[in-house]
């Protein structure tokens, strides 16, 4: 089993962890941002049983944007057997709900959109793709309830649904479907991967900021907190205790400006205010020369 497309953080959760750690986010910011986060956790504790458990010659993709037909879609995982692949929806809910209608109710009478649809337009669109790329392949669905906290009551007779309980069963079970790749399914892996997109515009809808109205200082890459102590050479943070150099944590920082201001134009006098002053500018401007691209001279220097 090779992993060749690992998971990272949407560019849309990346800017609310920033923003809950140098802002107020309200109400309703504070629960699109648990929301993102609780979907990545789920996430990432599957990828976590994938490697666990799977084997074999088969290629695993995480995290896929594609477009179709002007259509963009996302993946969450994508597993390539011998002419078989298998498209995952993967959801972290959390509770007890039941299944009425094509819908998900949970206790409580809250509805939620039904991931069964979600799953369907995806493979839909995928099949699409594959007819478009001349590939002929057999596309298994399924939608992956990942939270062992996770009940559903009236769950529908459909194979495309896995429960907490049934994951491990399930990967377990392809093992034993394995067999050589061929190498139009190795073809296929790197089209995937060649096609994939960075981002699509509705991820990085983030809540209203200006530059004014964030807190300035460095924070932690893990947990967010602005509880750092730097040495020389390294960063660590007292709050979660990950130690990093000094310079990945500054980076980490500057990324952090790209992301929320991407129009502003990168000075030292800017990274040294988002850091709060916490590093000089000697410093910071050592670092931009050795990282980044210089644009301009004197005044006027910048980098991209």
């Amino acid at each position: 089993m090779l992993v060749i497309k690992s998971r990272e953080k949407s560019a849309q959760l990346k800017g609310y962890e920033s923003l809950n750690s140098r802002s107020s986010l309200s109400k309703d910011e504070q629960a699109i941002y648990s929301h993102l986060k609780s979907g990545f956790e789920g996430e990432i504790l599957f990828d976590s049983y994938v490697e666990s458990i799977l084997g074999g010659d088969m290629f695993v993709l995480h995290d896929l944007l594609l477009s179709v037909n002007g259509s963009s879609i996302q993946i969450d995982a994508l597993i390539l057997l011998n002419n078989r692949v298998y498209l995952f929806e993967i959801k972290n809910y959390k509770g007890e709900y039941s299944y009425e209608s094509g819908k998900y109710i949970s206790k409580t009478g809250y509805t939620i959109v039904s991931p069964n649809n979600q799953l369907e337009r995806t493979t839909t669109l995928f099949n699409q793709l594959m007819k478009q790329w001349n590939y002929s392949v057999n596309v298994n669905e399924k939608l992956v309830f990942i939270n062992k906290e996770f009940t559903l009551f009236g769950a529908p007779p459909d194979d495309r649904v896995c429960l907490p309980t049934q994951v491990h069963t399930f990967l377990r079970n392809l093992n034993g479907q394995e067999t050589a790749l061929n190498p139009k399914m190795r073809q296929l892996a790197n089209r995937l991967l060649d096609n994939h997109k960075q981002s699509v515009p509705f991820q990085l809808k983030l809540p209203d900021y200006d530059w004014e109205g964030l807190q300035k200082g460095p924070t932690c890459e893990q947990c967010r907190s602005f509880n750092l102590v730097y040495t020389q050479r390294s960063c660590t943070c007292k709050s979660c205790g990950f130690n990093t150099s000094r310079i990945d944590n500054i980076v980490g920082n500057i990324d952090e400006i790209r992301l929320l201001f991407p129009d502003m134009i990168l000075r030292t006098h800017i990274v040294h205010e988002w850091v709060g002053g916490e590093v000089s500018i000697r410093t910071i401007r050592r670092l931009l020369n050795s990282q980044y691209k210089r644009m301009g001279h004197s005044h006027n220097a910048h980098y991209v």
